[in-house]
């Protein structure tokens, strides 16, 4: 058959699974569905070990069943088909039914019902259930995605070196909520993520005031002004000091503005800062020892000898200054004083350089100015 535009239309293949006891009433069925769009492949079968047994042969994409039959009715075939096939398709065709049992049937899982004298309806509510079905696939699939990414995610969060968290603010609200933790709030915070959701201020009480103030008041703050979050203090009641950092960045939903974040344990940070701070004052303290060490040695050592030496040139004048001659004493005075000069000049840079960098002179200063 060909559309009125003269375009070939090509045929969907329909299974179709019929429960009915007459043989002319399941053809009558398929001639009103050949009218569709559909390449019909059909099977008839009587009662519910037929029903079950052709389920479990084949797949199939529809079920139309009579309402009565001498051994089973289509409350049984529809509870048939929904234990073995899930959400397939299911339409009641049937030759009188009340209003009511009609009605129940499709309150129970049942996708429409058509009468047999009006089979002109079958086509559209096949169309309407294949639909719905259709509907239903893609929700379950787009369900089972998202399940598949929750476990992922916590599977990776779980390995992460600390707590995931999320928080909620819902649209209008100046609050926002916790509705995650990861398993790592066991190992960091001694509580399972169900009861610090069951009970959200706990992870306030846990934590110490920082000199910042509280996370509390911190989170507050930052969710009313829809910023990031970034906090730092310790953990109430550990035996020995623990710090941690709460971190977390916010991001606009459909629904809801989250905060995606993250509670990791700083304590190895914060005690290898604080060793690194004593050594570092340790080195200061000891380059400073060898700076005044050389200082005094320039100052002691070296200046006494030229000071001697000094001594010793003016002994000449007086004594050799003829055998000598004058200008040379003169010269030999010049260069001891230029090395005094130069001795106190470096003793004297010694303690500048250590100054600068905030170290005490330990009291060569006045020595270097000698």
């Amino acid at each position: 058959m060909t559309p009125p535009d003269g375009k070939s239309q090509a045929l969907r293949r329909l299974r179709v699974l019929v429960v009915e006891d007459s043989q002319d009433d399941c053809d009558l069925v398929l001639a009103a569905l050949r009218r569709g769009p559909w390449r019909i492949a059909a099977r008839r079968v009587e009662d519910e070990t037929g029903l079950r047994q052709a389920l479990a042969e084949a797949d199939w994409d529809l079920v139309v069943s009579d309402h009565n039959l001498p051994r089973f009715d289509s409350k049984g075939a529809l509870a048939a088909v929904r234990e073995v096939a899930g959400p397939l398709p299911f339409v009641i065709v049937s030759g009188r039914i009340g209003e009511d049992v009609a009605v129940d049937a499709v309150l129970g899982g049942a996708d429409d019902y058509v009468m047999k004298h009006n089979l002109a309806r079958l086509r559209p509510a096949v169309e309407r259930a294949l639909a719905a079905a259709e509907l239903r696939r893609a929700k379950a699939q787009a369900e089972a995605r998202e399940r598949e990414t929750e476990q992922r995610l916590a599977a990776i969060a779980a390995h992460l070196p600390g707590v995931v968290f999320q928080l909620r603010q819902a649209p209008g609200s100046q609050t926002a909520a916790f509705t995650y933790f990861s398993d790592g709030a066991r190992a960091l915070l001694g509580r399972s993520p169900a009861e610090l959701l069951a009970h959200p201020a706990e992870i306030y009480r846990l934590t110490c005031n920082a000199p910042d103030g509280s996370l509390a008041d911190h989170v507050a703050e930052r969710v009313r002004a829809g910023a990031p979050i970034g906090w730092e203090g310790r953990l109430e009641g550990a035996p020995q000091p623990r710090w941690i950092t709460v971190t977390a960045s916010p991001r606009e939903s459909c629904r809801a503005r989250l905060w995606d974040g993250l509670i990791v344990d700083v304590t190895g940070l914060k005690n290898a800062q604080a060793q690194l701070r004593e050594l570092s004052a340790h080195w200061e303290a000891r380059i400073e020892e060898e700076r005044a060490a050389i200082a005094r040695e320039l100052h002691d050592d070296f200046g006494g000898t030229l000071t001697a030496l000094r001594a010793e040139l003016d002994w000449l004048r007086r004594h050799a200054q003829a055998a000598l001659g004058a200008e040379r004493i003169a010269d030999m005075e010049r260069l001891v004083e230029a090395l005094i000069q130069a001795s106190g000049r470096i003793a004297r840079a010694l303690l500048t350089l250590g100054e600068a960098f905030g170290v005490p002179a330990l009291g060569v200063v006045g020595a270097a100015a000698d």
